[in-house]
């Protein structure tokens, strides 16, 4: 299905929503659930996966000296995104099957962490100093591939690649909110880091144990932070790394057998039952046995 597709069902659900149908509200209802395999969720969720990248880009831009015009600009560009967010996480909370659970998910304690400081900032300016946080929301990203795999016609091998993709994800994440924090601490602090690309290059040198000295933390938290990354990159970042190493061999040993009833195509070589709905599933006979064996 293409984008205008999408866009196009859209709009016909909503023409149905005003003259009284409940068809657009069981389609939001779909498209805010993350367990369906609907090729219009991995379209949404594409959509919100490159938004969440230009908020963060923009977080780090406006750290920087810029013309008041541009500066406008960016500051409305990311209102507007971070309003989505919001509206994002208000029908994921309306539309989940257990509210309580959605809310106290890491993904749901994620997407608070994000948009508070943005609303709460406008009375207490402190907050935005905890903008930094929405670089959380790049985890999701794990989860997206995760289901763009399981909805997608991918080839195996690319989707067992795509799981290093993960590690590169959570890697560039825990490095970005170290450099964040320490831009945050240093800044006006610190004349050896004046900029977010100071920080950034403390931050990567840190966790890479590489340590050159040119730059080092002055503040007492500053330090904390720095410690904190050299210790994550010990033991996290070996964590994630193996963890998408054992994933890329399961998918590297799974077979292509698309399921008639939810369309999931990739299940484990021994497999005779859909993992997702449970229906039984055509397999040729050679699929049964793994092409290692």
């Amino acid at each position: 299905m293409s984008a205008n597709q999408f866009f196009r069902d859209i709009r016909s659900e909503f023409g149905g929503l005003i003259f009284g149908q409940d068809s657009f509200v069981d389609e939001l209802r779909e498209l805010f659930n993350d367990r369906s395999l609907a090729k219009r969720n991995s379209h949404f969720e594409l959509i919100i996966a490159i938004l969440i990248v230009i908020s963060c880009v923009l977080y780090v831009v406006l750290t920087y000296e810029l013309p008041p015009l541009l500066a406008t600009i960016l500051y409305v560009t990311e209102s507007i995104i971070i309003f989505l967010f919001t509206l994002e996480y208000l029908c994921r909370l309306y539309f989940a099957r257990s509210r309580s659970a959605f809310v106290s998910s890491w993904y749901g304690i994620t997407d608070v962490l994000t948009i508070i400081p943005f609303w709460l900032g406008m009375f207490f300016p402190f907050l935005y100093g905890f903008e930094y946080l929405r670089a959380l929301r790049l985890f999701k990203w794990n989860g997206y591939i995760q289901r763009y795999l399981s909805r997608s016609q991918v080839d195996m091998s690319f989707a067992a690649r795509i799981m290093i993709a993960r590690a590169v994800v959570t890697i560039a994440v825990l490095i970005l909110i170290s450099a964040s924090l320490i831009h945050e601490l240093e800044a006006g602090h610190n004349p050896e880091i004046a900029t977010f690309g100071h920080a950034l290059y403390l931050a990567v040198s840190t966790a890479t144990t590489v340590g050159y000295g040119d730059i080092a933390p002055v503040t007492g938290l500053g330090r904390t932070v720095a410690m904190l990354t050299m210790l994550i990159s010990f033991g996290l970042i070996p964590f994630f790394i193996a963890h998408s190493m054992r994933m890329y061999y399961q998918y590297a040993a799974k077979t292509d057998a698309l399921c008639s009833k939810c369309g999931l195509r990739f299940h484990d070589f021994n497999a005779h039952f859909c993992k997702h709905c449970g229906t039984a599933i055509q397999r040729k006979p050679d699929d049964l046995v793994p092409e290692d064996a």
